[in-house]
């Protein structure tokens, strides 16, 4: 063979296997893209409707860990009719957040694969087939008897009921706040947010938690309300407790002297008293049998006895102490970050850098903070109990510092809360931490969650700490599946695909795509070797494309 013909082959063997080449790294493109596992869109659809958050992500991959197996079930009503604005609007609604609820769960069930199915019910149309499904469900006397538009998750043998459309989002309906003025136009409600991820995810976490711990709320020590609808109680910590599926008791513990054995979590919410000797030896022998305990304390300008107990007796048995100066830190000019200041804010401590320990963790993926305010620092006492360990949990910035007590003619806070001048006076102040105490027999140890400041209060904190606090008591009773973040609001990472769409792109990316580099390649060979040659390849070409649409 000779050498120009030798180059005329290996010049066209390299151009057709690189088409072939090209061909083959296409679809395998398109292969892989259409596998869920590799799917990273960009979700610009109206409230991000194929989204969720890496908080359910997780939650389906503790699904398949244990191979527990979910199923919602929807009893949806087309919402048609309506005579007036008002009724037409909230018609509007419920369909909307149905759609956007159907929507959610195709994600669910592609994302978590066989451990979700879901299965759509119409009331209207689907008569056999509710009634079947109801009598499984035993009923759905939650519902009414009538499931109409509700969605049922269950696991197992437990179900939990969600309606459309206050259960998935946010309703702003004026009819319910306001009385009708005569004369005036009709006001009609107003769809503020989808929030079917928070509600569904955490319905299949609920359900996921068998059994209702039990939490002994300690009483008598001057501790603040626990139910009253004021800033400075505890009634939201505590309706928040009970919607987790924890059953909530009160408990005088100078009384009793002693902690039933049926207690999950024995909580002291700021106890303005000294613990008498035999409340501490109770509480140090429910450690060692491997009980939990929850000690809030805080700062206070209470004068006399009850002024920021230290409980001594107890913190010297489990290896720590707590100090009585009020934790402050500096605070940073937004327009200036290095020109720092004192003054009354700062005592309103902001926690940016939250730990990797699973009660804080969940926060720290988010991006959470944690406020706390009128804190005290923690210290570890040198040297510490042998069978004691004592972890910090939550520590402010390395500008902070302790404010003495003044006088009240200096400050009216009681503090001295301007900042000091000696730079050794600035270090992390540790104000929230954990203390373990080995067991007096078995494996399960002891767990003490200490937090010296305000931060679960109705006004002081518990808004913006909620998922902190429920965190912590979920973690002590071990119901690590419900130590999360609540309420995850859609984040953007895809973009909505509907079947024409769908229809299209493969279209484009299948069939398209490919032809058109194969016109390509034969218009490069057509004009390197001839006319003839090109129109010969042009007309076998044609004759595939229309032995294909034809």
């Amino acid at each position: 063979m000779r050498a120009g013909a030798l180059r005329r082959f290996l010049g066209r063997s390299n151009l057709v296997v690189a088409a072939i080449l090209a061909v083959a790294v296409w679809m395998l493109a398109v292969e892989l893209g259409s596998r869920p596992r590799f799917k990273a869109l960009i979700d610009v659809t109206p409230q991000a409707r194929f989204t969720v958050g890496p908080d359910t992500l997780a939650l389906f991959d503790e699904l398949a860990t244990r191979g527990s197996d979910v199923r919602i079930d929807t009893f949806f009503v087309a919402p048609v009719g309506g005579t007036t604005p008002y009724e037409v609007h909230a018609l509007a609604i419920i369909g909307r957040v149905q759609e956007l609820t159907i929507d959610m769960l195709a994600r669910y069930r592609e994302l978590a694969g066989e451990r979700i199915a879901v299965v759509h019910y119409d009331i209207n149309r689907d008569v056999a087939r509710v009634r079947e499904r109801i009598a499984a469900l035993g009923g759905l006397r939650e519902a009414g008897g009538v499931p109409e538009n509700v969605l049922v998750v269950s696991v197992g043998s437990r179900r939990r009921v969600l309606r459309v459309p206050f259960d998935l989002a946010t309703v702003d309906d004026p009819a319910r706040t306001q009385r009708p003025t005569p004369g005036a136009k009709q006001q009609v409600p107003r769809l503020v947010s989808f929030e079917g991820e928070a509600a569904i995810s955490g319905a299949i976490r609920s359900l996921l938690s068998e059994g209702t711990p039990k939490v002994y709320v300690a009483t008598g020590y001057g501790e603040t309300s626990l139910t009253a609808p004021i800033g400075d109680s505890y009634s939201e910590l505590m309706n928040a407790l009970q919607d987790e599926g924890f059953q909530i008791a009160r408990l005088e513990l100078e009384r009793e002297r002693t902690i039933p054995d049926d207690a999950a979590v024995l909580a002291l919410l700021e106890p303005r008293g000294r613990l008498s000797e035999a409340v501490t030896d109770a509480i140090v022998a429910f450690l060692r049998r491997g009980g939990r305990v929850v000690l809030n304390t805080a700062w206070t300008q209470v004068e006399g006895e009850r002024w920021n107990p230290t409980f001594p007796e107890l913190a010297q048995r489990l290896g720590f102490a707590i100090g009585t100066d009020l934790v402050c830190h500096l605070i940073p000019d937004p327009a200036n970050p290095n020109v720092t200041s004192g003054g009354p804010g700062a005592q309103k401590l902001t926690i940016e850098q939250l730990s990797a320990h699973p009660i804080t963790e969940p926060l720290r993926r988010m991006q959470r903070v944690a406020r706390i305010q009128n804190a005290r620092a923690i210290a570890v006492v040198d040297p510490p109990p042998a069978d004691v360990r004592v972890e910090p949990l939550l520590r402010t910035g390395p500008l902070g510092w302790l404010a003495p007590r003044a006088s009240e003619q200096r400050s009216p806070y009681g503090v001295d809360l301007d900042p000091p001048p000696n730079r050794e006076a600035y270090a992390p102040r540790t104000v929230a931490a954990i203390v373990e105490v080995d067991p007096a027999s078995g494996e399960r140890p002891g767990q003490l969650v200490l937090i010296t400041g305000l931060m679960l209060q109705n006004g002081l904190g518990f808004p913006v700490n909620a998922d902190f606090g429920l965190n912590v008591f979920n973690w002590l009773t071990r119901r690590d599946e419900r130590v999360t973040v609540r309420g995850n609001r859609y984040v953007s990472t895809q973009v909505e695909v509907t079947p024409p769409v769908y229809d299209r792109a493969k279209s484009l990316l299948v069939q398209w795509i490919p032809l058109a580099l194969l016109c390509i390649a034969l218009l490069v060979m057509s004009l390197r070797h001839g006319l003839r040659f090109g129109l010969g390849l042009v007309a076998i070409a044609a004759v595939a494309v229309l032995r294909r649409f034809l």
